[in-house]
């Protein structure tokens, strides 16, 4: 037997989101007779079996692919250092210019990846123009554009991408430096 949580005015508009928990602990679920109650809703009636379902449990976050559609970049270098480090993960620095081509083609290819985009969920994604911010890409050597550097949160360089990258190669690299 189940034990439902019936959200009337939720259930018309998002379903319900109470946990469902098996009561008894024995026996055949599917055996036992099943009492569907339906809500009224404006455009139609759903059953509570329909709208509840059970989900997995996990004790990792993972990243929802349905509503980010482009990675979330951060301007500031000591911004996304302070992010990755309440987060305690890696940065994805992109040193790049608007005149640079190779950096057009990155934006343009790689980073607007559905895979590469999921990926990067996992890393503080920062940005730095490189004719703004002179001073960062100096402190780590970028002397060549596109330049990607992945920085763990004591500000240490654990991988770097120098040149441009398809979405395949840049999901090599990104495993490489923790993405995974």
């Amino acid at each position: 037997m189940l034990r439902l949580c019936i959200c009337l005015m939720a259930m018309s508009l998002i379903g319900c989101q109470c946990p469902v928990k098996e009561v008894s602990g024995v026996g055949n679920q599917e055996s036992e007779p099943q009492t569907l109650v339906t809500v009224p809703s404006s455009e139609s009636k759903e059953t509570v079996a329909e709208a509840v379902q059970p989900k997995p449990v996990s004790t990792q976050v993972e990243p929802n692919p349905g509503k980010i559609t482009s990675i979330q970049w951060i301007s500031s270098f000591d911004e996304g250092l302070k992010i990755a480090r309440a987060k305690n993960c890696p940065l994805m620095v992109d040193f790049s210019a608007e005149w640079c081509g190779w950096c057009k083609k990155l934006d343009e290819d790689t980073w607007t990846n559905k895979d590469v985009i999921l990926l990067a969920q996992k890393f503080v994604c920062v940005k730095i123009d490189c004719d703004t911010d002179r001073q960062t890409p100096a402190r780590y050597g970028a002397r060549s554009l596109p330049t990607i550097l992945f920085i763990n949160p004591e500000a240490k360089v654990i991988h770097q991408v120098i040149g441009y990258r398809n979405p395949e190669d840049m999901i090599v690299e990104m495993n490489k430096a923790g993405g995974q």
